[in-house]
């Protein structure tokens, strides 16, 4: 049986109990980020406040609260959006495959299959085997993911991800290449694949980030603020493909 489905944005899916134990414990948390805000300004100014532990008074409290949090998020799946950008095959091979995380060898793949349909030159090809980021200690082995919907909405922070085709392992070394920046840019269409991740797999403390978008929400300025992103380390398989949101689908614009 799957695990139960949330979104970070709604929180009419998350778990009552969680719901439960924030809306009992927002006094505290509120009044734990008030001193850490508080004490984060002192020690713009004060040299000696740099080499001391926190005097927040609320940190133990809040430190229980947040082991609830991971407990009851233990086994929840949290919806994930990766952006990027694929050709109608590469669409073909997530609705039935899934998504595979980040390889040298899935990328070469990925281009010997765009030379034999026609839609890059052996030239360009080679340029772009040559120099890439996919076997890179932040790159392979992984699949990241914007975890908060209003992300989606901020043009600045996913711009780049639909702008050229690769992903980051590959336009990150070509984007301003005369020559292979074009060719990127000319390759299929942005899409949004949507997925179930387990909240176990994802590199960032989830319980954290959860109970900081419940607290942003209600005015409560927190150290990371309201959204979420990060990474797993694993394929996700078909059956946590949700759905892949072309651009021309209106779902696009409004998730």
């Amino acid at each position: 049986m799957r695990s139960a489905l949330i979104r970070l944005n709604a929180e009419d899916t998350w778990p009552a109990p969680l719901r439960s134990l924030l809306n009992s414990n927002l006094p505290m948390l509120g009044a734990y980020e008030r001193a850490r805000a508080e004490w984060d300004a002192r020690m713009v100014e004060d040299v000696m406040a740099r080499l001391m532990p926190s005097p927040d008074p609320y940190r133990v409290y809040r430190e229980t609260v947040l082991a609830e949090c991971e407990s009851i998020m233990r086994n929840v799946d949290l919806v994930g959006y990766h952006c990027t950008r694929l050709r109608e095959r590469e669409i073909d091979d997530v609705r039935h495959n899934g998504l595979r995380s980040s390889s040298p060898e899935l990328l070469q793949k990925r281009v010997d299959d765009a030379v034999s349909d026609g839609l890059l030159s052996a030239i360009i090809a080679e340029q772009l085997h040559a120099n890439h980021q996919a076997g890179h200690e932040y790159r392979r082995g992984m699949i990241w993911f914007v975890f908060d919907e209003t992300s989606l909405q901020c043009e600045s922070g996913v711009e780049r991800l639909f702008r050229s085709w690769g992903g980051e392992a590959l336009y990150n070394s070509h984007e301003k290449d005369p020559e292979t920046g074009p060719a990127l840019r000319s390759i299929g269409e942005p899409c949004i694949v949507e997925a179930a991740i387990p909240t176990s797999g994802i590199n960032v403390p989830v319980e954290e980030r959860v109970m900081g978008a419940y607290l942003e929400r209600r005015g409560i300025s927190t150290m990371y603020g309201a959204g979420m992103e990060g990474y797993v380390r694993t394929n996700v398989p078909v059956d946590r493909i949700l759905r892949v949101i072309r651009r021309d689908d209106p779902a696009f614009e409004h998730i």
